[in-house]
């Protein structure tokens, strides 16, 4: 699932009636210019952002599953659009709940091997549950995905996932994206670049007539 948002931005007066005089096709071509270059900027943005974004990789001694660098390198322009081809961008644009589709519980990695791969890609998982009350009088016990690691007096229990029944809201997070400030930015910067393009090709014209 790809995550898009139009790109806006505000011409001068003149600027405008000049883009206007246009005529749609014209108007057309540099608002593909225009987002063509907002999406060089998210690119360039979200390289950036990648290289910062490993905070629970970090925690859990993981490596970094990549996704925004991947991210960036998808990103593309399409009409007045750009497109980021992954739902976590989603979170620039508002809270987002993530619920389980199919099984009973969101599957939550705990370890280092299980982070940035679905428990369906992991073998010998077992479900294990921890007694009630095992840490208080409040808790009601929690279940995990676990395997066993080693045999006989060596073996040992490893947590994989925490099984999470209902609900997570993760909120908001603008920062994932360019701010619209950037983004009108770079969309008249391509804009720009494209309109002198094209009035110098009309002044040639003039002049060879």
């Amino acid at each position: 699932m790809a995550v898009s948002f139009q790109v806006e931005y505000k011409p001068t007066p003149v600027l405008d009636r000049l883009i206007r005089s246009l005529g749609p096709d014209g108007r057309r071509t540099l608002a593909v210019a225009g987002a063509a270059e907002a999406a060089r900027n998210t690119q360039k943005y979200l390289r950036g952002l990648a290289a910062s974004r490993h905070a629970t990789a970090g925690k859990l001694g993981a490596a970094p599953t990549q996704v925004i660098g991947r991210a960036a390198a998808g990103t593309i322009a399409r009409e007045d659009c750009v497109v980021v081809p992954h739902p976590l961008f989603k979170r620039a644009f508002g809270d987002v709940t993530i619920a389980p589709r199919t099984a009973r519980a969101l599957a939550i990695p705990m370890h280092r091997d299980a982070y940035g791969h679905g428990p369906r890609t992991m073998s010998g998982l077992f479900v294990w549950k921890r007694n009630r009350k095992a840490e208080g009088p409040e808790d009601k016990g929690a279940a995990f995905l676990a395997r066993s690691v080693g045999k006989g007096k060596n073996a040992r229990l490893e947590l994989m996932y925490l099984l999470h029944r209902g609900r997570i809201l993760q909120r908001q997070d603008r920062t994932l994206l360019p701010s619209d400030e950037d983004t009108a930015a770079a969309a008249m910067k391509g804009l720009s670049s494209r309109l002198n393009t094209i009035l110098r090709a009309v002044a040639a014209q003039k002049g060879a007539s």
